[in-house]
């Protein structure tokens, strides 16, 4: 069982996985993700929504690996799956502690931050004129963009790890989203 964001982290992590290590299956969060990412041409292996899978069938799923947003971690989905060992890949592997805290067997560092000039270059690259900046360093971003001529806001997501956040907040170097 590998937790990882649905949105653009599963797919990364999918885009690495030989597929020859046997059957992929992804949560509902993440397949039809990982259909738009390859109708716009990503090559991702194949994989199956796990919900296909009669839940009473937990014989499907052994030796499989099935990706998984981190909300699911602890809930009723993961009975269907019996004995498994779990994993979270994320940036915030990094920081000391947190696997534990997360609860997980493994941690894999894979983060989709990017520091301030990569970031400069990434929102000039694109050509928008309106940007929103929805985690990180919301503040400064949202005035330098500003700065910039370009028509700049921000707004709260639900998505990522606000107590991880603040628990390693001493911790975190000076980085900003590019999520």
């Amino acid at each position: 069982m590998l937790f990882c964001y649905s949105f653009g982290k599963a797919q990364r992590v999918l885009a690495g996985v030989d597929a020859a290590i046997g059957p992929i299956f992804c949560h509902g969060a993440v397949e039809p993700l990982n259909r738009a990412y390859r109708e716009a041409g990503v090559a991702l292996p194949d994989t199956r929504l796990v919900s296909d899978i009669p839940a009473k069938d937990k014989a499907m799923f052994k030796g499989a690996l099935i990706v998984a947003p981190p909300s699911a971690q602890g809930g009723t989905w993961m009975r269907r799956f019996g004995d498994y060992s779990d994993a979270f890949a994320s940036g915030w592997m990094r920081l000391r502690g947190t696997r534990r805290r997360k609860g997980v067997d493994r941690g894999f560092v894979l983060s989709d931050h990017a520091d301030w000039p990569g970031l400069q270059l990434a929102i000039g690259a694109t050509g928008a004129e309106r940007v929103i900046v929805t985690h990180g360093q919301i503040e400064p971003m949202g005035r330098w963009l500003c700065e910039q001529g370009l028509d700049a806001g921000a707004f709260k997501t639900e998505y990522g790890d606000d107590a991880i956040e603040a628990d390693s907040s001493s911790d975190t170097p000076a980085e900003t989203s590019a999520q």
